[in-house]
Parts: structure tokens; sequence; C-alpha cells
């Protein structure tokens, strides 16, 4: 919230961590610093920036999503799904939603990309043993 206020990036966030679950805070801050990182550099550009984070529980799997407003579209790789790397130094850059994909893969889910012209969604689904 205060790198948000500092930028001048609104920000929500409603976020439920579901402390009776297998999920390991460590896992859930690896998400989390990459998606916001990779939403507060997307925002950036926008006349009206912002970044919301939902986070709650959906029967048996642990929903974190997390919406920025853009630019300008990113591009997708077709073979690994995931945005192109837009840092300048592209061999110690961009892994960060690899990263995500690997902390969902542990827990048998997966992140989901979604965009349109004026905002991009993640979304993470952590499954719940």
């Amino acid at each position: 919230r205060r790198e948000a206020e500092e930028k001048g990036i609104g920000f929500k966030c409603e976020f439920v961590y579901p402390t009776d679950t297998n999920i390991n805070a460590f896992d859930v801050s690896v998400i989390l610093s990459n998606a916001l990182e990779n939403a507060f550099g997307g925002a950036s550009g926008c006349e009206n920036p912002y970044v919301l984070i939902n986070a709650y529980r959906k029967k048996n799997a642990y929903m974190l999503e997390v919406r920025n407003c853009i630019s300008k579209g990113v591009e997708i790789d077709k073979e690994t799904g995931l945005p192109e790397t837009t840092k300048k130094d592209k061999k110690s850059h961009g892994f960060g939603l690899a990263n995500i994909r690997k902390v969902a893969q542990k827990y048998y889910g997966d992140i989901d990309i979604n965009q349109d012209e004026n905002s991009f969604t993640l979304t993470v689904m952590l499954m719940i043993e």
C-alpha cells in the first residue's frame, strides 16, 4: 500500500490468508511480491493508475487475483503462455510470472492471464489439501 501511495497508484486490497491449510506464507509472498512488481510497472504509464488485489478461498482452492490498468497490451509468448519480459537485461530478469507459476504448480494449481485494452489480470489458483 505504501509503495502504491508513493508512486501515485490507486490501491485496493481484499486479502484473506487461509491459515488452516497447507499453503506456506513464504510461497504466498513469492506470488504477491512478483505480481505486485509487475502490476506497479504496468500501471505506471496509465492516466489513472490502479492495482487491485483480491485473495479468497473457494471450496478447495485458494485464489489470488491481481488486476492493474495498462496503457498498452502485453505480448504473450506462444510457447510459455506468459508475457514476454519488458526488462532490458533479459538474461537476469523477467522470471516473475514463471516463479509464480512454479509456486502454483507446487500446490497443483496454475495461473491464468487475461487482458483487454485497459487492464491486465493475473489469477493464481492454489489447491488446498
